[in-house]
């Protein structure tokens, strides 16, 4: 997998909602996927 890439990220319920991209090599282009981490994720 390529480097990730951090698009944006925003405070959300209580939480981080993150967006961010890597360069696919089988799709040759960009993806893109969120993440959702909930207040409690940083406990650990």
């Amino acid at each position: 997998m390529s480097e990730l890439k951090v698009i944006s990220e925003h405070a959300c319920f209580g939480g981080v909602q993150g967006f961010y991209a890597h360069h696919s090599e089988v799709c040759d282009t960009e993806m893109r996927f969120s993440v959702f981490r909930p207040p409690r994720s940083r406990e650990r």
